[in-house]
C-alpha cells in the first residue's frame, strides 16, 4: 500500500482505540465482582514477632487483590482471599437456588401435598445442631487465608499430652540483673529482662513455639492491683523473652503463665475451618407456617440454598433458606443464639487436652522461686510525658508492653501521656457540646454505663423498643450527648422473656452511625469489635475492620475534632464453659493482629486502647471485665479528646 498521512492518522487512531479498548477489558476483568456490594479485603500477610501474638507485628504489604489467583505453595497449600471463599459457595447463594417452580406454586395454592415439609423449630434446630456432624467446611485442608493459620494448621494434631509444656520442668532466667538466692533487686524505671523456656514432660525444649504465654508482675503485698503487663516475644524455639520497667517500689511477684499450648490453638483454629463454632438461628415465619434454619457471617452452612442477607446488614450474613417452599428469605422474623457446637474428629489426646485447658492462673503458672525487689534510683527518670490531648494517637500502636500500670487504688496510670484529673467540673467541660457515641457489643454498654453515670443526664430514650437499636443520655441545657449502639449481627443476645426470639431489626451499621455524626463541634467515638467476631473464621472480621477504617476516614476529613477509638479485645479466661474453643480469648492475639495491620493507614487519627496489657495484669477471667476497667477506658479516651 502506497503511505499516505491519511492512511498514517487512521492507523495511528485504530492502534489507540484497540489499547484503549484493551484496558477497558483489563479493568474490567480486575474489579468486576459479581458478589455485588460487600467489602470483602484481601487476606493480608500479618507477620508478628510472637506468631498471632499481639507483641510486634511488623510490616508488611496486603495480597494483590485479584480474585482469579491464590498463591500457590511448593507443598501444594494455597492461599485464598474472602473473595474466592466466597465464590466457592455461590451456588447456594444463587436465586436460582432450589426449585423455584415449586415454590412459587406452594406459594399460591398453600395446599399442595407437596408442599409440606418436616422443617424443624428452634428446639429441634439446637438438638440437631449439638448433636449432628453435617458441618460444612470454610476451608480445604491445604487452603488458609492467614500465613500464621497455616503455621498452626500444618502441623500434626496432638498424640501425645507428655509433649505439651511441663509447667514444673520449664525455666525462668533473668538476663538483665544479678539474682541472689531467688531476688532480683531492680532499680525504679529500670528495664528487666527475663527469658522463659518452655519445656515438655520429657526434658525436652519446645522446639517450635507458638505457644500463648502471659506475663505480669504484681506488688507482693497488693496481689492483682498493684500490677503491670509485661511484654513478651516468642522466638519460635521454645523461648521467650519477658521485659518490662521496674515501675513501684518494694517487692513484686513475677507470673507467667501458659493458658493455651500450641496444640489447643491448631485445634482451635481447625475447628473454625470445619465450621463448627456458635451458630445463630433464624426464625422465618409467615401467618401460622414458621421454621428455624443456622445463620452466620460465612456461608459454608449445611442447608442447600442460603438467604444472603448481606445489603441489610452491610456486612457478610446467611441463613439456610427454610424447607418449608411456603416460606422465602423476606420471611426472616427473628434471632436468637444456638448452643455450642461440641468439638469433632479429635485424637484422644485432643480430647484429654480440653478437659483440662480451663483452669486458674494459678494451675498453669511456671514454678519458679523470683522475687522482683525495687529500690529508688539516684538517676533521673523517664522523660516527662505530654499531654494526651496533645499526643498523637500514633503511640497508642506501640507494640511494646506496658503501656500503663493499676495503682494501688485500682487506678489505671497510662506511660504514654499525661492523663488529666478527672474532676466532675474537668469532666463537665469535656461532655459539654460534646457528641459521644459508643458501639459494639455488651462490653460497649458497660462503657457506656460508666460515662453516664459520671455526668448528671436528665432524660434517656431507647432507639428502639428492644432498647438494641440504642440509648441515648442528653444533658440538660446542652447539645450532643452520649449514645449506645449496638453492632451488626452476628450478636449474641439473650431474651428475658418465655419467647426465645428476638425480632429482627436491621439496626444501621457502625459504618452508617459513624457517618452521620455532625461535620462540626467535639465528636468522640469508641468501637468494640472483639467476642462475638472471633466465634468465626477470623477471615470474617475483615470485612468488619475495613469497613471501620473507612469510617474513619471520612469523619476525620470531614471532622477534625473528632476522636476515634478502637478498643482492643481483653483476657477473658473463662470464656464458654459449654464448649470453651467457641468463645473467651483463645484467638485474640491473632485478632490483634489483624487489626494492627488494617489499621496501618489511620494510626495518626485512631485511638488503640490495649485492652489486653489492662487485663492480662488483672487475671481478669470473666467475658466482661470489672468495672473499673471499663471506666478507665472511657477516661483514656477522653483524656486524647478534651484539653
Amino acid at each position: 500500500m502506497e503511505y499516505s498521512p491519511m492512511n498514517s492518522k487512521r492507523n495511528r487512531f485504530l492502534v489507540s482505540f484497540l489499547l484503549i479498548f484493551m484496558s477497558f477489558g483489563v479493568f474490567l476483568s480486575f474489579w468486576y465482582d459479581p458478589v455485588g456490594p460487600m467489602r470483602l479485603p484481601p487476606p493480608l500477610e500479618v507477620k508478628a514477632v510472637a506468631e498471632g501474638k499481639d507483641d510486634g507485628p511488623q510490616r508488611a504489604s496486603p495480597v494483590t487483590v485479584k480474585k482469579s489467583l491464590a498463591r500457590k505453595g511448593p507443598t501444594g497449600w494455597k492461599q485464598l482471599t474472602i473473595f474466592q471463599i466466597h465464590d466457592k459457595f455461590r451456588a447456594k447463594l444463587s436465586p436460582n437456588c432450589g426449585n423455584k417452580k415449586l415454590r412459587k406454586r406452594c406459594l399460591s395454592t398453600m395446599l399442595d401435598e407437596d408442599c409440606r415439609v418436616d422443617a424443624m423449630d428452634y428446639i429441634e434446630l439446637n438438638e440437631f445442631v449439638k448433636k449432628n456432624s453435617r458441618f460444612v467446611p470454610l476451608l480445604d485442608d491445604k487452603e488458609y487465608v492467614f500465613p500464621w493459620e497455616k503455621n498452626y494448621v500444618i502441623q500434626k494434631p496432638l498424640s501425645n499430652e507428655k509433649k505439651l509444656p511441663d509447667l514444673e520442668q520449664s525455666k525462668i532466667t533473668v538476663l538483665s540483673h544479678r539474682e541472689e538466692n531467688g531476688l532480683v533487686t531492680c532499680r525504679q524505671h529500670e528495664e528487666l529482662v527475663l527469658r522463659a523456656d518452655i519445656y515438655d514432660s520429657y526434658g525436652k525444649t519446645r522446639s517450635l513455639g507458638g505457644d500463648d504465654v502471659r506475663a505480669w508482675m504484681t506488688k507482693a503485698t497488693t496481689p492483682n492491683i498493684t500490677s503491670a503487663t509485661l511484654h513478651v516475644v516468642d522466638w519460635k524455639n521454645g523461648t521467650y523473652t519477658l521485659s518490662t520497667p521496674c515501675l513501684w517500689l518494694g517487692q513484686s511477684q513475677l507470673i507467667v503463665v501458659v493458658p493455651y499450648p500450641r496444640e489447643y490453638l491448631r485445634m482451635t483454629l481447625v475447628q473454625r475451618r470445619n465450621g463448627r463454632t456458635r451458630y445463630k438461628a433464624g426464625l422465618f415465619q409467615k401467618n401460622n407456617i414458621t421454621e428455624s434454619t443456622i445463620c452466620w457471617s460465612t456461608p459454608n452452612l449445611f442447608h442447600p440454598c442460603l438467604c444472603n442477607y448481606t445489603t441489610q446488614n452491610t456486612l457478610p450474613f446467611y441463613c439456610g433458606q427454610p424447607a418449608d417452599p411456603r416460606l422465602t428469605c423476606d420471611d426472616w422474623a427473628g434471632v436468637n443464639s444456638l448452643w455450642s457446637v461440641q468439638p469433632a474428629n479429635l485424637t484422644s489426646a485432643e480430647n484429654r487436652m480440653i478437659q483440662t485447658i480451663v483452669r486458674k492462673p494459678e494451675e498453669v503458672a511456671i514454678k519458679h522461686p523470683l522475687t522482683i525487689r525495687t529500690t529508688k534510683s539516684s538517676k533521673a527518670g523517664p522523660k516527662k510525658l505530654l499531654p494526651c490531648w496533645k499526643t498523637s494517637p500514633r503511640v497508642t500502636w506501640e507494640t511494646k508492653r506496658p503501656q500503663g500500670y493499676w495503682t494501688q487504688q485500682m487506678e489505671w496510670r497510662s506511660l504514654l501521656c499525661k492523663q488529666p484529673e478527672f474532676t466532675p467540673q474537668w469532666l463537665d467541660s469535656c461532655l459539654k457540646d460534646t457528641t459521644v457515641l459508643i458501639t459494639g457489643d455488651s462490653n460497649s454498654y458497660a462503657m457506656y454505663s460508666a460515662l453516664k453515670s459520671m455526668p448528671r443526664c436528665s432524660r434517656y430514650a431507647n432507639l428502639s423498643r428492644s432498647g438494641v437499636g440504642g440509648v441515648v443520655c442528653k444533658q440538660k441545657s446542652r447539645t450532643g450527648g452520649i449514645k449506645f449502639a449496638a453492632h451488626e449481627h452476628p450478636l449474641y443476645m439473650k431474651r428475658r422473656s418465655a419467647n426465645p426470639w428476638i425480632s429482627v431489626m436491621f439496626h444501621k451499621s457502625v459504618e452508617m452511625k459513624i457517618d452521620e455524626l455532625p461535620s462540626t463541634g467535639r465528636v468522640v467515638v469508641i468501637v468494640h469489635y472483639y467476642l462475638h467476631l472471633i466465634t468465626a473464621h477470623l477471615s470474617s472480621s475483615l470485612p468488619w475492620m475495613n469497613s471501620l477504617r473507612d469510617a474513619v476516614q471520612r469523619l476525620v476529613r470531614r471532622n477534625p475534632q473528632a476522636t476515634v477509638a478502637l478498643r482492643g479485645g481483653h483476657m477473658a479466661w473463662d470464656g464458654w464453659h459449654v464448649n470453651h474453643h467457641a468463645g473467651g480469648d483463645v484467638l485474640a492475639t491473632f485478632l490483634h493482629a489483624i487489626i494492627r495491620e488494617v489499621f496501618t493507614p489511620v494510626r495518626d487519627n485512631l485511638i488503640y486502647v490495649d485492652a489486653w496489657g489492662m487485663t492480662v495484669s488483672l487475671q481478669n477471667r470473666l467475658l466482661h471485665p470489672h468495672p473499673k476497667v471499663q471506666a478507665s477506658i472511657v477516661k483514656m479516651v477522653l483524656s486524647f479528646a478534651c484539653p
